[in-house]
């Protein structure tokens, strides 16, 4: 706790120059599927893969540069994986995928990645613009240049070019240097619905999106060690950051994730978190200070919407026959969705259940006794608490064993893990509200706060919605990591016949956690499915040292 603790207090460290490079399962999706994202993180300043940055920001914007999907994405050692679910009401459009790091932020000219894909809503009809109003559609990526010398060669061959329906196919992958050599190499691999070109994984760009900036005043926090959240206190009279206020940042929760932080000259605080999952409730308080009121905001890490203009897309015969495809299995998937296994999602929470304080030395149900009101019932049933002095007026205070050494210095008083500074307040809770009480004797420092044990009330609900939250408080949800969710494909091992339900998978395999063996080999198999036409198999990979390099082949399944 306290190397964590440190962590969140050197704040705002060394920059360095990034670009991700985001790869999709295919180019074009049905309102409804997911987009399966596998994410490599360079540094441009070199050709290496950068293992600096520990969060990706990915999101999604449609024709109008308005973000529709967000999601942060865990990277280690430069490589990461995720999803985007988009909505069944998702208009039919051309939208695009946008992915950046918090160090990029930190320069000029930042190489965002951004790439489009297109998606089909079945329910709205195709209305082809006049000529003069529209635009070829084409797939468009913005990346790095790959020039031979930084490329590795790739080769990917099947048992067979043809396949039958809901039969398993085998896929060799082989990776080596410029000199011929085998190489241990991280791939990506996708098998779907064959596209319409032009679509290039690795499409040269020249000039790299840039953005409005004000980065030579504003210094933003990196992520080298886990993700943060990061905000800003602002002193309302002179619209100006207050400094030295200590910021305390809490998760509400039946677990409690508590954490502090002190404000820089610029009144910027920042604080590292553990791993987190998905959508969550925070609360910043701040401590009360003489003057001008203050006011704390947090950061949005996410990039503003950008000025697009919805320009409306010309299909070629050859990209409307794709999509039909794509519609007509969507549709027979999800008319027996009810019938498949639910989404299977993997996460990483090692300390699931401990709250930042570790296990209480005493824990009291309220069930278990006479609900008396709070001041009541710390009086006739927990000798560790005391609460001294006249209606209205009491103190609380912590009786240790060891004896009370530091008379004067309050407890840290919490409900679900979010602190209460007025004591009052916190006898005033109803008990009917509450679960539990948890009891901490010993002192606690909550840098560079100092508390004399520690009172916990956790309530039923969990949410920390038993007490009015002082004024200055902020109350708001908060991104954290994306579940890893598992591409789940059905196995046809024993007979392909006994399975009735109808298999009419777009994309048939997904698979962003390949890695050559010390021969630059590595073995894949998997299961057509039913429906029957072209499949592209697509294979992006980087080296130990940041070479990149791509292949594909065309699988052909048949009916037989």
């Amino acid at each position: 706790m306290l190397s964590l603790l440190f962590l969140a207090l050197s704040g705002f460290g060394q920059a360095v120059s990034e670009q991700l490079l985001v790869q999709t399962d295919r180019p074009a999706y049905i309102s409804g599927e997911t987009v399966w994202l596998s994410l490599t993180n360079m540094r441009l300043e070199q050709t290496a893969v950068s293992t600096f940055s520990k969060v990706a920001y990915v999101d999604m914007q449609d024709g109008n540069g308005q973000s529709i999907a967000q999601a942060k994405i865990h990277l280690e050692e430069g490589r990461g994986l995720g999803n985007l679910e988009l909505a069944a009401a998702l208009r039919t459009g051309l939208y695009t995928i946008r992915a950046h790091t918090q160090s990029m932020l930190n320069f000029e000219n930042p190489a965002f990645y951004e790439q489009e894909v297109f998606v089909l809503n079945p329910q709205e009809p195709l209305i082809l613009p006049a000529i003069d109003q529209v635009s070829d559609f084409q797939i468009k990526q913005t990346r790095r240049p790959v020039s031979n010398q930084e490329a590795i060669t790739i080769e990917i061959n099947s048992n067979t070019s043809s396949l039958a329906q809901r039969t398993l196919c085998t896929l060799n992958i082989t990776a080596k240097d410029q000199a011929g050599n085998p190489i241990a190499a991280d791939l990506a691999l996708s098998v779907a619905r064959k596209a319409p070109e032009p679509n290039s994984l690795l499409k040269k760009a020249d000039n790299y999106p840039s953005i409005a900036t004000e980065l030579a005043e504003v210094q933003i926090p990196t992520e080298n060690r886990g993700m943060r959240l990061s905000g800003k206190v602002l002193n309302e009279q002179t619209q100006q950051g207050e400094p030295n206020v200590e910021v305390f940042i809490a998760f509400p929760g039946k677990r409690s994730i508590t954490y502090t932080a002190i404000t820089n000259s610029q009144g910027q605080f920042s604080t590292i978190l553990p791993k987190l999952y998905g959508l969550k409730q925070v609360v910043i308080q701040i401590t009360e200070k003489e003057g001008p009121p203050l006011k704390v905001s947090i950061d949005d890490h996410f990039l503003s919407a950008s000025e697009k203009k919805n320009t409306p897309i010309k299909l070629s015969a050859n990209w409307l026959s794709y999509l039909e495809e794509l519609m007509i299995n969507t549709q027979v998937g999800q008319a027996y969705e009810a019938f498949q296994s639910p989404a299977r999602f993997q996460v990483e929470m090692p300390y699931d259940g401990i709250s930042f304080f570790g296990r209480p030395e005493k824990q009291y149900l309220l069930d278990d006794y006479t609900r008396f009101p709070i001041p009541e019932f710390f009086f006739e049933i927990v000798p560790e608490v005391r609460v001294r002095g006249k209606f209205g007026e009491e103190r609380i205070s912590i009786v240790s064993e060891l004896g009370n050494n530091n008379i004067g210095v309050p407890p840290l008083m919490l409900v679900d893990g979010v602190p209460v500074f007025d004591q009052d307040a916190f006898l005033k809770i109803n008990n009917k509200l509450i679960e539990s009480v948890e009891i901490i004797t010993d002192p606690i420092w909550l840098n560079p706060s100092f508390f004399n044990g520690m009172i916990q009330l956790s309530s039923f609900e969990g949410d920390a919605r038993s007490f009015d939250l002082p004024a200055t408080a902020l109350r708001q949800s908060f991104l954290t990591y994306l579940p890893e969710k598992q591409f789940d494909a059905p196995s046809y091992e024993q007979d392909a016949k006994t399975s009735t339900l109808p298999d009419f998978r777009n994309t048939l395999y997904w698979n962003p956690q390949i890695t050559t063996d010390k021969n630059g080999q590595a073995t894949i198999q998997f299961y057509t499915s039913d429906a029957l036409g072209s499949y592209e198999a697509k294979v992006f990979g980087v080296s130990p040292n940041g070479q990149l390099g791509e292949a594909s082949i065309v699988i052909e399944v048949e009916k037989k």
